[in-house]
């Protein structure tokens, strides 16, 4: 994997966080008002968890995808735990709110990129589809 895809994923790890950091500051499930290093944090963090993702293609044809699943949610745990922990709200890691937020958040991006990677393949599809027509009728 090349420089440039893994600084989209990089990227794209950023924009999904700070969707989620967004939405959880707007339904207060975090009590207290930011502060520049949470704010910081959540970019790097979501840059590591983004990080995460090829690990889908680089392991696809050796592992199954539950088991990639698996890894992804404890590496995922791991470094949200680490973030809770430099965040100083460690206390919060012994709350099952915080657990239940934290599966619901996690379910939830997982179904925003799979509804995003099934409307982009429908579009190529489409696009895919068209050229052969124009290919066929020539």
């Amino acid at each position: 994997m090349n420089l440039k895809k893994w600084l989209h994923h990089i990227l794209s790890g950023i924009r999904t966080g700070s969707t989620v950091y967004l939405i959880v500051l707007a339904l207060s499930i975090q009590k207290s008002a930011p502060t520049i290093g949470n704010i910081i944090s959540v970019f790097f963090l979501s840059g590591l968890i983004g990080m995460l993702g090829p690990l889908f293609d680089i392991f696809d044809e050796r592992f199954a995808h539950s088991t990639l699943l698996l890894f992804h949610f404890l590496a995922v745990t791991g470094l949200v735990c680490v973030f809770m922990l430099y965040n100083s709200w460690g206390i919060l890691l012994i709350k099952w709110q915080f657990w239940l937020n934290f599966i619901l958040i996690y379910l939830f991006v997982w179904l925003f990129i799979y509804l995003d990677t099934n409307v982009k393949t429908k579009k190529i599809n489409k696009v895919l589809d068209k050229r052969r027509l124009k290919k066929n009728l020539k």
